[in-house]
């Protein structure tokens, strides 16, 4: 595509995945990527070759460093850069490098009002919200390297970070046509279905490409399902919360969006026991199932309502399963 061709992409998402599906959608438009698994790693990588890349994708949740921290932390080396380079002899500033502000977009799984200022204070330039598709995702690159002057696209090169920042301070926008309904903690509106593959096709582009996603999720999914299951057994709330994290971006991508509330909600309800008193939750860190006795009542109550969740997401994700080889036997 005219304006992105040979673009290098830093993509920081911890989540497999998604990660093979935001792969795939840079490869079909011959661009160049590099992928980082958390923040500091992608942190890491730009600060290393600054001048590597023309554009980060960042995820808002990851491991070590957040997407919004990992972007503090790289807005505050471009102005520390730049600040140095004020300072270099005439010599010095011919061998420095200008740092201008690389162009960051969010990828968030939220499309709420908090969220995006929270994008705007860590000094992203716009976000998208997932479930993310091929064509929101390639117009919000080709307009962020549309907007750098000529003699930084492809180098990272120039000094324009003063007047980037002023800009991501003010006009950080949404580049998504979002699905979620905001009043509802972020769930799906579009839940007749099990799985709706005509949503996948919209949003993808085309019926090769969903058969990609699709194989992808397949895959995907037992290892994910037996990590929940894993997690419920041993009691562990954090381990079944990041799970089920990572199993709702994957399902929301593949167009699942009833299992996706369901695991929306298994979600919700381990933040909420991971906030309650350290006092009331003491026993949820035990990783074996022998502690289970020494739940409190509020506990227990927890477990069930996220043992009768689980239940009904196996039974949705079969049937998923069940909709996704109908649909391509279909198209075959």
């Amino acid at each position: 595509m005219e304006g992105i061709k040979g673009a290098i992409i830093l993509v920081a998402e911890d989540n497999p995945f998604n990660w093979e599906i935001t792969k795939t959608y840079i490869e079909m438009s011959n661009m160049q990527y590099q992928w980082a698994r958390n923040g500091q790693e992608a942190y890491d990588l730009y600060t290393a070759s600054p001048t590597g890349f023309d554009l980060i994708l960042m995820d808002c949740q990851m491991p070590i460093l957040d997407g919004y921290q990992a972007s503090r932390k790289i807005r505050e080396f471009e102005e520390l850069q730049n600040e140095k380079n004020k300072g270099a002899t005439t010599s010095e500033k011919e061998d420095a490098t200008q740092q201008s502000a690389i162009p960051i977009v969010a990828l968030t799984a939220h499309a709420m009002s908090g969220d995006h200022r929270k994008c705007v204070e860590a000094g992203m330039d716009s976000y998208l919200t997932k479930p993310i598709s091929r064509k929101n995702l390639i117009q919000s690159i080709v307009r962020q390297l549309r907007e750098l002057p000529k003699e930084r696209r492809f180098q990272n090169i120039g000094n324009n970070a003063g007047e980037r920042k002023a800009n991501y301070k003010m006009n950080a926008k949404s580049d998504s046509n979002s699905n979620i309904n905001t009043s509802n903690d972020h769930q799906y509106t579009n839940t007749n279905t099990n799985f709706d593959y005509p949503e996948l096709i919209e949003r993808l582009g085309n019926a090769e490409m969903a058969a990609k996603v699709i194989n992808k999720f397949v895959l995907y999914l037992p290892k994910t399902v037996k990590k929940m299951l894993a997690a419920y057994a041993l009691r562990d709330i954090q381990m079944l919360g990041n799970a089920a994290h990572s199993l709702k971006g994957a399902s929301g991508s593949v167009s699942a969006f009833k299992p996706t509330n369901v695991v929306i909600e298994i979600n919700v309800k381990c933040r909420e026991l991971m906030s309650l008193d350290p006092s009331e939750k003491s026993s949820a860190s035990e990783n074996s199932v022998e502690k289970q006795g020494t739940c409190t009542p509020e506990l227990n109550q927890f477990i069930e309502k996220l043992h009768r969740n689980l239940d009904i997401l196996m039974v949705q994700l079969q049937e998923c399963c069940s909709d996704i080889l109908n649909a391509q036997a279909e198209v075959m």
